[in-house]
């Protein structure tokens, strides 16, 4: 039975990301449907991709939403933004994202300033075409969540050139470091909408604050900014103001003064608190550390206490992922050594061959694929072979498609996935994530660790 409400979200929002223009549905389903250097977006948002994301919200089962992305369902709010089934014409919401240009180098984004290259300028030149196409029907305009606002000189152009209804809604995403006067005067005419600007401060700690984002520039200069921006706030000139700042190892114990800050002393409708997520801009090892909403954390009964803290429970206090626990588990390092320890079961297997043989067909597995690009997936690839089993496949969300050693690396799709059998994880730290991925995408066939399938080898023989 299908749905006759779908999230408002899923149904009138395009984010456009990087230099190439990549348009997702939604910025937190991660659900690509094209590059606007490549289509138009036309063809982008009456695509057969875009159709398949509109049916995963009509049959309800929202296989392409992430529960720990989405603010909507990691808080079990999503009641509060379903709209009637009827797609527009054209996108009713667009985020500008994609310029990177920033200046900061903030641990949780990128390990090394962004350098454009040349040919970006070509690529904005279409992307700014296609984006034309849409503004006489957007009702919200959003910039930047990928660089910083003031940076981004294609998007400040669109925004202050274009024509605008009067009654659109404008969304300006920074890092607070230049909107200063000066800078406000180049698109004050932006207060004459519906503005909103969501500000991001990893904190009011002059070291924490350095660190964190990667930069010299003191604190203080944000502060004074956050009091010029809070003026507007006063004046109506800005309609909505929210803080927001990313809690991780580094900074959770500075949360309750961080908001006592924000409520005494800047004109903030909304402080929003988003725990770090691994996301690839760190070494594993280190991430896992920065994760402090995991449970194998040794310093997670003490974030516990302080996130008990009453003032954390203040009105204006938005936890992005609600209460939810990270899906990462125990040290890397130890998963290191277990995933060492299961190649190296998997080498001294006795009969290898034929006992694979009978694991695969006692489980009516014909073909089989792993998760994860990484020395530990092309050592498993080379053990298996030699062992008669073939394996040319392997997944990874964050590694573009390519091919190497004899090797296909995939990004996982619904309909690619669904020809494998078996899908073994060779990445233990981001099992459980890649396991409800998986089951999001509507895969159907078993998804083991590699250890797993080891356990399940030598306890049955290759049978149950």
């Amino acid at each position: 039975m299908k749905n006759a409400k779908v999230c408002r979200r899923g149904l009138n929002d395009i984010w456009i990301n990087e230099n190439d223009g990549k348009v997702r549905i939604c910025g937190w389903s991660n659900y690509f449907i094209g590059c606007l250097t490549e289509n138009t977006i036309e063809e982008l948002w009456n695509g057969e991709l875009a159709q398949k994301f509109r049916e995963s919200m009509l049959d309800g089962s929202y296989r392409y939403c992430s529960n720990l992305q989405c603010p909507y369902l990691a808080n079990d709010k999503l009641e509060e933004i379903l709209v009637d089934y009827e797609v527009p014409s054209l996108p009713k919401f667009c985020s500008l994202s994609y310029q990177l240009q920033c200046n900061y180098v903030c641990r949780f984004c990128r390990s090394e300033n962004y350098i454009p290259c040349n040919c970006e300028k070509e690529n904005y030149i279409k992307i700014e075409k296609e984006i034309k196409k849409i503004f006489p029907f957007l009702e919200t305009v959003s910039s930047n969540g990928a660089g910083e606002f003031f940076c981004s000189d294609s998007i400040i152009r669109l925004i202050q050139e274009e024509e605008l209804k009067d009654d659109v809604k404008i969304s300006i995403e920074t890092n607070g470091s230049l909107f200063n006067e000066v800078n406000w005067k180049k698109i004050e005419k932006l207060g004459e909408h519906d503005l909103s600007v969501a500000v991001t401060v990893h904190s009011f700690n002059e070291d924490t604050y350095q660190y964190l984002s990667g930069t010299k520039l003191p604190v203080k200069q944000v502060m004074d900014n956050l009091a010029f921006i809070s003026e507007l706030r006063k004046q109506g000139i800005i309609n909505e103001l929210e803080i927001g700042t990313v809690v991780c190892e580094r900074n959770f114990r500075e949360m309750p003064e961080f908001v006592k800050t924000c409520l005494e002393k800047y004109e903030m409708d909304t402080i929003r608190l988003r725990f770090f997520e691994p996301g690839g801009s760190m070494d594993t090892a280190t991430e896992w550390f920065y994760d402090i909403r995991n449970e194998y954390h040794p310093y997670y009964d003490e974030f516990v206490k302080v996130m008990s803290d009453p003032v954390l429970h203040h009105p204006k206090v938005w936890k992005w992922q609600g209460e939810t626990k990270s899906l990462q588990k125990e040290n890397p390092y130890i998963l290191e050594k277990r995933r060492g320890y299961a190649l190296s079961r998997l080498v001294l297997l006795e009969n290898a061959s034929e006992t694979l043989a009978k694991f695969f067909a006692h489980h009516n597995i014909k073909k089989i694929a792993l998760y994860g690009a990484g020395k530990v997936a092309y050592a498993c690839v080379k053990i298996l072979k030699n062992d008669g089993v073939e394996v040319n496949t392997v997944f990874d969300t964050y590694i573009e498609p390519k091919g190497q050693d004899g090797i296909i690396i995939r990004k996982p799709e619904e309909d690619l996935l669904a020809s494998f059998d078996l899908i073994i994880i060779t990445v233990d730290t981001f099992a459980e994530r890649i396991k409800e991925n998986l089951k999001r995408m509507q895969y159907k066939g078993k998804v083991m660790l590699l250890s797993e399938m080891m356990d399940d080898i030598e306890r049955n023989g290759g049978c149950e």
